[in-house]
């Protein structure tokens, strides 16, 4: 990443999005021409910028960005590698920023697994990893309890079956 990734690192922190943006942009260029496509430098400035375009809440460009990262780090770390759970789990996060809640959980749950097995339960990021699975959980359902409360009753307005239950007496 060098030192203008850090400058720009820098800025972000202090808020000044704009110039930390511009540094990221000159350093991918710069390097992009030097390393081959899944270069861990690289792999990193694109990390980075995409977590800043999430910040700014340029989320289709963090997706653009964090995909890239996601395909890098599964040609150069592996399946199952935690490089690649910690892009998926990333990619995930932008999906929820997104308003994608069905793939965000998907990614999350798939990295929620392999953190529990490689890391344990009681790993402070493997509880981070919970909680923000848990709010894309949240989310879905309260998306399907939207979808449900837009739907038409099932019954029947007037007439014979107007939403109370009738049942025949048997006689004997």
């Amino acid at each position: 990443m060098g030192a203008l990734g850090n400058l720009a690192l820098t800025y972000k922190y202090q808020g000044r999005l704009d110039e930390a943006e511009s540094l990221y942009l000159k350093s991918l260029e710069m390097i992009t021409s030097l390393v081959p496509p899944d270069d861990s430098n690289l792999l990193a400035g694109r990390y980075n910028l995409a977590n800043l375009y999430a910040a700014q809440g340029r989320y289709e460009e963090a997706e653009l960005l964090m995909k890239q990262c996601y395909e890098a780090s599964s040609r150069r770390y592996g399946a199952n590698s935690a490089q690649l759970d910690k892009m998926r789990g990333n990619l995930g996060m932008v999906y929820n920023l997104l308003g994608r809640y069905e793939e965000a959980e998907k990614l999350l749950k798939q990295t929620l697994t392999n953190y529990e097995k490689r890391l344990g339960m009681d790993h402070p990021e493997t509880i981070e990893l919970m909680g923000k699975y848990m709010d894309v959980i949240s989310h879905l359902s309260q998306e399907e309890a939207q979808t449900r409360a837009s739907r038409p009753l099932s019954f029947k307005q007037g007439g014979k079956h107007s939403g109370k239950a009738h049942r025949k007496k048997k006689h004997r």
